[in-house]
């Protein structure tokens, strides 16, 4: 049965955010999800301009420079006249777990992919990935890598964690800004994206508006938190479903934009991981801590600051 889907987005407007009205009147935001304060690299974009400052999706910082969003984040205001170089003007990132307290951050620039197609019909949108370049490097969030490593059907069921920005009402179309977060399970591997039904979840939960473009996180097995996905896109009502578009399909999309930025693709070299004290096996290149016994390293595990 195809159930009508929408792109996450929320759009601003000159008095406040709001969603695309949902179906039934149901919750509209990281649905039974619970408010959070760790995840620091999880931030919420949007404009700050004249005073007026609101939240329309979430990103996450991948290296100190760069955020991951979704590209409908951008693309469905640019099908309604508002340019991209308007949106990097105004645009602005909003780290911590309330976008009226953030310190905002400043676009630089932002590059959508080239092939992303938006919802048509009942199908879903295609190639929804996109990069912000910030104005300044973030020196006091630890930013949270993505995913490489192919996903299989054995990675069905793997529990996930949605982390976003989303309003708290579809009645009133209110309460954006707040990071949540809720737990999930992989039910499928569709095309692009990764597919968590609510049935699945164990908190009965999911993603809905305000969350796009925010981070499916997995705890790798050494304990890293890693990104698997960038929220895409949900049922109507966020009541059923939604779909995230998986990063291990666009790594070297990604990758390039990464490494126009820094001049390297390697995470380690990015974030000064190499010589620190701290063995972390995972980095590109042999880490010399390791050979002299330095401990494991964690980049993020959500638990600390926000």
């Amino acid at each position: 049965m195809h159930r009508s889907l929408f792109p996450l987005l929320l759009a601003a407007s000159a008095t406040s955010a709001v969603a695309a009205p949902a179906d039934d009147g149901g919750p509209a935001y990281i649905v039974n999800g619970e408010v959070e304060s760790g995840y620091p690299s999880t931030m919420a974009i949007g404009f700050d301009a004249g005073g007026f400052r609101a939240s329309t999706c979430t990103a996450s910082l991948i290296t100190p420079r760069i955020l991951l969003t979704a590209a409908h984040c951008s693309e469905e205001y640019a099908k309604q006249g508002i340019s991209i170089d308007l949106i990097v003007q105004f645009g602005a990132a909003f780290p911590g777990k309330n976008v009226d307290n953030a310190d905002a951050i400043k676009f630089d620039d932002l590059i959508n992919h080239p092939d992303y197609q938006g919802i048509t019909g009942f199908g879903t949108p295609e190639n929804d990935v996109s990069v912000v370049i910030l104005a300044r490097d973030v020196t006091d969030v630890e930013p949270v890598w993505f995913n490489t490593r192919p996903l299989r059907d054995r990675d069905l069921g793997t529990k996930i964690t949605s982390v976003g920005y989303g309003i708290t009402s579809a009645a009133t179309q209110s309460g954006s800004g707040t990071k949540r977060s809720v737990k999930l399970k992989i039910s499928d591997l569709d095309g692009q994206f990764i597919v968590a039904n609510t049935a699945d979840s164990p908190m009965d939960g999911n993603v809905c508006s305000g969350d796009s473009g925010g981070p499916q996180y997995h705890v790798e097995d050494d304990g890293r938190l890693l990104q698997w996905s960038v929220h895409s896109w949900a049922d109507q009502g966020c009541s059923f479903t939604s779909g995230s578009t998986r990063t291990d399909l666009f790594a070297e999309w990604i990758l390039d934009r990464v490494e126009e930025v820094h001049g390297t693709r390697d995470f380690c070299e990015i974030t000064s991981k190499y010589g620190d004290g701290v063995c972390d096996a995972y980095c590109d290149t042999p880490d010399i801590d390791c050979e002299i016994g330095g401990g494991g390293g964690a980049a993020d595990t959500g638990g600390a600051g926000g």
